[in-house]
C-alpha cells in the first residue's frame, strides 16, 4: 500500500514537471519590474499594431489633457506628474524602433528607476528630450470636419484660430495672452470661440491647406466670421516687439474690431441723463425680435453688454446706461431696491445689477376722480437682479428665469438654431424636427425625447421658421408632424433617419445601431450641410467697419515688405538728396564767391556732358568761351594755370605705404584743371598733373580706356579732340580706376570715397 502511494506521488510529480517544461511561458509587458507599468501601449491608449504617427498623436493628446499644470490642487498635480513620467517613459520606448522591438520581444526594458517627485514638469520633458507642450484651456482643432463646419457657420459668432508649435518662441510668449482671452466674458458667452492648430501635428498641414494659410515658425491668429477668414494684421508688429503687452493689445484690438458695431449699439444710450428717455424707450412697441429689453450700468466685467447682446440675438435688446439714471428708474420710479448684503451681513456699498423689461411698459395715465392729478406709475414687467459682483453666469441665470418660455411645453429641451446647432451637434446629436411649434406637443413625444441618450445631445427644430430645411429634407413628416434625425461625429452633411416611434427603448436601440454600423449604413445625403441650410442672421458688421477691416488686412500684407525695405529706401533717398544739393561737405558759398571773381564770359557748366568747369584760385590768361572748359570737340589755345604739382615716379612710391587716393589728371592740347574746391584741402586726395611727354602713363591710359569711359566717342584709345582724363589710384592697394568723360569730377570723387566705384585696374610696370 505504501509503495502504491509512493508510485502515485512520483507519477504526479513527473506530470507536473512535464507540464511546466512544455507549457509556453507567458511574459507580461513590464518596465522596471513595476507591475502597474507593464503595458506601455495601454499607458498611451494605443494597440500593439499602432503606427509611429498614431503613437505620437496619442502622446501629444495625453500631454495636453493630463499635464500637471492643467490640474487643480496640489494632490492632483502630483498624481498627474507621476502619470506623466510613466507616459514619457512609454513614449520614449515605443517611439524608438530598436527599443520597441526589444520591448515587444522580451517584454521588459532595463533602466534606472525614475522618481517623478524629484523633477518639475518641464524637467521631466527635458529628461526625455521632449519639448514641454504649450498648454491651453482652449480647444485643439484636430478634425477637418469641424473646420469645415466652422467655415460653413453663419451667425453672430467669431472663431479665433491660433496656429502654433511647441518649439516656437513667439508662441510661448503669446500663450499667456491667449489664456487671458480664454477667461474673458466674450469667450464664456460663446460669442468668441477659441481653437488652436498645431502646425507640426499630423493633421496640421491639412487644416492649414483648408484655411489657405501658411506657417513660418511664428505664431499666427486667424478670425473666421460668416465663413470669411481674416488674417490678424497687428500680429507681425506685436511679435517683433517681443512684448506681451503689445501682443495683448494687438489681440484685443483685433477682436474688438469684429464687435465694434455691436458695442456701439449697446452703448448707444450711454449719454442718457433723464429717466423719461428710458421710460419712452421701454414704452415703444416691440416686435418678436425684441420682446425683452435689458438695461445694465457699467460693470466691472468687461464686455458684459456685448456678450448678452450676442447671446440673445433675435429675442432681446441690450443697452448700457449710466448707473445714476438706471438707479433713479429702479429705486425712485419703480420703488424697488438693489441692496445686497455681503458675506459679513453688511450692505455692499456699490452693488451691481441688471434690469429686464419682459413686456412693453404701459403708458402713464391720470386719476382725476379726487380733483387732483396724481400720476399713476406702472413698472409692470420690470424685474431687477442684483449681486455684490455681477458675473456673466449670474446675469444669464437671472435673465433665463425672467424670459418667457419661447415654445409651449418644450421646457428642458434646447431649441436648435443656426447658432446653437454648433454646440448641440459638435459630436453626436439627436434632432427632433417639428412641423409647427405653436402648439404644445403630445406627452408621448416629450417623454421620449427627455430621455438620457448619451453621448447624443437632444434638441428640436421648428420647421415653420426653417423653410429652407423643410424643402431640403426629401422625406415627408410622419402623421404626427414629427421627424427624428441623428448626426454622428459632427458630420452635418449626413443625416440618419430614425424610426417614427416615440419610445425611449426604440430610440436608444436605433442610436446604438447607428454608432455600431456607422460605416455600413446609408444616411440621408443633403445638397448642402445642415449648418448652411438653417436660417441665420449674418454677423453684425457695417460696411464702413468691413472696409476698415479690409484696409487692416491689406496693411498686414504690405507692412512686412515695407518695414524691411523702408530703411534702405530712406538711405537711398537721403544719399541722392545730399548728392543733388552738395551737402556732403562741399562749401557752395565759397564756390559761388570764387566763381563770381571769374570773368563774366566764363561758364561753370558743361552743356555736353554735364560736368563741372574749373573754378577756384586759377586765373585765366584769356577770355574763355561758354563750354570750352570741357568741350571735347573744340580746340582752344588758352592755358589755365592751376596749383597742381607735376607727377613724378616718387609719388607712386609714396602711394604704396599711404592711404587715400592719388589722383592723376591728364590734359590734352595744354589743358588741365584744378581740383574741386571741396577736395582741394582733403587729406584723402593727392592731385598730380601728368605731363604730355609721359609716354608710359599715356600708353597705359590708351590701353584701358573703353567706350564706357569715352561716352561712345571712340571704340579704343583716347579721344583726340582734347579730352580730359582723370585716374584715381587707391593708395596701399595700388589699383586704379578711370573717370568717364560724361561724369562730374566731384560726383566721381565722392563715389570713389564712399566705395560706390571700386579701383580694380592694375598699374603699369615702372
Amino acid at each position: 500500500m505504501q509503495l502504491h502511494l509512493s508510485s502515485i506521488s512520483m507519477m504526479c510529480l513527473l506530470l507536473v514537471t512535464l507540464q511546466l517544461s512544455f507549457t509556453p511561458k507567458v511574459t507580461n509587458a513590464s518596465i522596471f519590474g513595476q507591475p502597474n507599468d507593464r503595458d506601455l501601449y495601454g499607458l498611451l491608449g494605443v494597440s500593439r499594431g499602432s503606427t509611429k504617427a498614431e503613437i505620437k498623436r496619442a502622446f501629444r493628446t495625453i500631454t495636453r489633457e493630463h499635464h500637471p499644470d492643467m490640474q487643480e490642487g496640489a494632490e492632483a498635480k502630483e498624481k498627474a506628474k507621476e502619470y506623466m513620467a510613466k507616459v514619457l517613459v512609454a513614449y520614449n520606448i515605443l517611439s524608438d524602433d530598436i527599443k520597441r522591438s526589444d520591448y515587444d520581444q522580451f517584454g521588459r526594458i532595463a533602466g534606472e528607476r525614475l522618481n517623478a517627485a524629484d523633477f518639475t514638469s518641464d524637467e521631466l520633458f527635458e529628461r526625455f528630450n521632449q519639448h514641454p507642450p504649450i498648454l491651453s484651456k482652449s480647444l485643439q482643432l484636430e478634425n477637418l470636419i469641424v473646420l469645415r463646419r466652422i467655415l460653413n457657420f453663419r451667425g453672430n459668432r467669431l472663431f479665433l484660430l491660433q496656429v502654433y508649435d511647441d518649439t516656437c518662441k513667439s508662441c510661448q510668449l503669446f500663450s499667456s495672452v491667449w489664456e487671458n482671452l480664454v477667461h474673458s466674458t466674450l469667450v464664456e458667452s460663446g460669442a468668441v470661440v477659441l481653437l488652436r492648430i498645431d502646425a507640426y501635428s499630423d493633421e496640421g498641414p491639412e487644416l492649414l491647406k483648408e484655411l489657405h494659410a501658411s506657417y513660418d515658425k511664428e505664431v499666427k491668429v486667424y478670425g473666421i466670421a460668416d465663413g470669411v477668414v481674416w488674417n490678424m494684421p497687428q500680429m507681425a508688429v506685436a511679435v517683433k516687439s517681443n512684448s506681451q503687452r503689445q501682443l495683448d493689445y494687438a489681440l484685443m484690438e483685433f477682436v474688438g474690431n469684429f464687435f465694434y458695431d455691436r458695442r456701439a449699439e449697446v452703448n448707444s444710450m450711454g449719454n442718457v441723463e433723464d429717466v423719461q428717455v428710458l421710460l419712452q424707450w421701454l414704452r415703444e412697441r416691440r416686435s418678436e425680435g425684441d420682446s425683452v429689453r435689458v438695461l445694465l450700468p457699467p460693470l466691472a466685467t468687461n464686455d458684459m453688454g456685448v456678450a448678452l447682446s450676442a447671446l440673445y440675438e433675435g429675442s432681446a435688446l441690450v443697452r448700457s446706461v449710466p448707473r445714476a439714471v438706471l438707479l433713479s428708474l429702479v429705486e425712485e420710479y419703480c420703488a424697488q431696491s438693489v441692496d445686497v448684503l455681503g458675506g459679513d451681513g453688511e450692505p455692499v456699498p456699490l452693488p451691481e445689477f441688471v434690469v429686464a423689461s419682459v413686456e412693453q411698459l404701459p403708458n402713464i395715465s391720470s386719476d382725476e376722480s379726487a380733483g387732483n392729478k396724481s400720476q399713476m406709475r406702472s413698472c409692470r414687467g420690470i424685474v431687477v437682479g442684483a449681486a455684490a459682483a455681477l458675473t456673466y453666469r449670474k446675469a444669464v441665470n437671472f435673465l433665463k428665469e425672467s424670459f418667457p418660455q419661447r415654445h409651449l411645453g418644450m421646457l428642458g429641451l434646447t431649441h436648435v438654431t443656426s447658432v446653437s446647432f454648433f454646440d448641440i451637434c459638435k459630436k453626436h446629436c439627436l434632432l427632433w424636427l417639428r412641423d409647427n411649434c405653436e402648439g404644445e406637443p403630445t406627452g408621448t413625444w416629450l417623454e421620449a425625447l427627455r430621455g438620457d441618450y448619451k453621448p447624443f445631445k437632444v434638441g428640436y427644430i421648428c420647421l415653420s421658421s426653417e423653410p429652407s430645411l423643410r424643402d431640403a429634407v426629401p422625406l415627408p413628416l410622419g402623421t404626427t408632424g414629427n421627424l427624428l434625425l441623428a448626426l454622428v461625429d459632427g458630420d452635418d452633411s449626413k443625416l440618419h433617419v430614425m424610426p417614427d416611434i416615440p419610445d425611449k427603448v426604440n430610440i436608444a436601440q436605433s442610436l446604438s445601431s447607428i454608432l455600431a454600423e456607422v460605416g455600413s449604413t446609408t444616411p440621408l445625403q443633403l445638397d448642402a450641410p445642415l449648418s448652411r441650410i438653417l436660417s441665420s442672421v449674418p454677423f453684425r458688421m457695417s460696411r464702413n467697419q468691413y472696409l476698415y477691416m479690409c484696409f487692416l488686412w491689406i496693411f498686414g500684407l504690405v507692412y512686412p515688405f515695407f518695414s524691411t525695405c523702408y530703411p534702405f529706401f530712406m538711405m537711398f533717398v537721403t544719399h541722392k538728396l545730399l548728392q543733388r544739393y552738395n551737402l556732403l561737405g562741399n562749401n557752395r558759398n565759397d564756390n559761388n564767391s570764387q566763381t563770381n571773381e571769374q570773368p563774366s564770359g566764363a561758364s561753370n557748366t558743361c552743356s555736353r556732358c554735364s560736368g563741372t568747369a574749373p573754378s577756384g584760385s586759377c586765373k585765366s590768361t584769356a577770355s574763355v568761351t561758354r563750354g570750352s572748359a570741357c568741350d571735347n570737340g573744340t580746340s582752344s589755345k588758352e592755358v589755365i594755370s592751376c596749383p597742381i604739382e607735376v607727377y613724378t615716379s616718387a609719388d607712386l612710391r609714396e602711394a604704396k605705404d599711404g592711404r587715400g587716393f592719388l589722383i592723376l589728371i591728364f590734359a590734352e592740347n595744354g589743358k588741365t584743371i584744378e581740383p574741386p574746391q571741396c577736395f582741394a584741402k582733403d587729406s584723402r586726395f593727392v592731385f598730380r598733373a601728368v605731363p604730355e611727354d609721359d609716354t608710359l602713363w599715356r600708353q597705359w591710359l590708351s590701353q584701358h580706356v573703353t567706350s564706357t569711359h569715352t561716352g561712345g566717342a571712340e571704340e579704343n584709345g583716347l579721344n583726340k579732340g582734347g579730352a580730359l582724363h582723370v585716374v584715381a589710384i587707391r593708395r596701399g592697394k595700388m589699383l586704379a580706376a578711370i573717370k568717364s568723360l560724361c561724369a562730374s569730377v566731384e560726383a566721381w570723387l565722392f563715389d570713389m570715397a564712399d566705395g560706390t566705384i571700386v579701383a580694380d585696374l592694375p598699374l603699369p610696370e615702372l
